[in-house]
């Protein structure tokens, strides 16, 4: 049997590094996310309603930057779940929404950094990439970062978001993945699904009354339903935040790599 307790699927099977990436866990402050500012650029980040996604998610997270030229950036960074671990020779798929406000365009630079860089400036880059232009409309950004075989493991990093223009940013449904059992996109964890089938269990269990079905696609369609049920858009309790992408339907496909080792993940095709 599974359940939803201290983070057993949100920052544990569910292989998203990013917590709070649709901004819902506190409607006041941006939790888990820091303003990041280097070499003397500045700004500032905070939780816009009017900027929202879609009606599923209320708010967006703005950053404004007032000063950035040369090599100064100013950012946001995530800490994921107790920090965002690092192995070599990695790719991590990183994505997210973003609307740029008139007289911005970017780029963006969105890295992974050691946890020092959200604090003073010369920590190490682990990975970067850069999303050359950003639209006034709301649009899917996704880069692939990958380490090097230097990289060293380690869990004290984060993900950033950077620009190097003075200007106006909103950004929604940040996502960051390491390669997931079965290379299957915003799938599951390698290392605790390998637990689960070396354990050749009989049956499984799952709790099914706050969980909504994921759209199977990924990430895309399960935001968009309203506020109906328990699911990616609701808190579960008050004391229990749930932005789970597991849902039934993940669920499904778990039993059947666990119980019948199906290789490709597919149900009904």
């Amino acid at each position: 049997m599974t359940e939803e307790i201290n983070y057993s699927y949100d920052g544990g099977l569910y292989a998203e590094l990013i917590r709070n990436r649709n901004f819902k866990e506190d409607a006041k402050d941006p939790a888990h996310w820091q303003l990041v500012e280097e070499r003397g650029g500045a700004g500032s980040i905070s939780l816009d309603s009017s900027r929202a996604l879609n009606g599923a998610i209320p708010a967006s997270l703005k950053l404004t930057v007032t000063q950035a030229s040369g090599d100064q950036r100013v950012g946001v960074a995530n800490d994921g779940f107790w920090g965002i671990p690092v192995r070599p020779d990695t790719p991590y798929r990183a994505s997210f929404y973003a609307k740029a406000a008139p007289g911005f365009a970017g780029p963006l630079t969105v890295a992974i950094v050691s946890a020092a860089m959200v604090s003073n400036d010369g920590a190490t880059v682990q990975t970067s990439a850069q999303v050359p232009r950003v639209t006034q409309d709301w649009k899917k950004y996704d880069v692939t970062l990958t380490t090097t075989g230097k990289a060293a493991p380690s869990a004290e990093n984060r993900l950033v978001i950077s620009a190097a223009s003075p200007g106006a940013v909103w950004l929604n449904m940040v996502s960051l993945f390491p390669p997931a059992w079965n290379n299957r996109p915003n799938g599951n964890r390698k290392d605790i699904m390998q637990l689960l089938a070396d354990m050749k269990p009989a049956f499984l269990r799952f709790p099914v009354a706050f969980q909504d079905r994921r759209d199977e696609t990924g990430l895309a369609g399960c935001f968009e339903r309203p506020t109906s049920g328990r699911h990616l858009v609701q808190d579960r309790s008050e004391s229990e935040d749930v932005r789970a992408g597991v849902g039934f339907f993940p669920f499904q496909l778990l039993g059947r790599h666990v119980l019948q080792g199906a290789e490709n993940g597919a149900i009904g095709r």
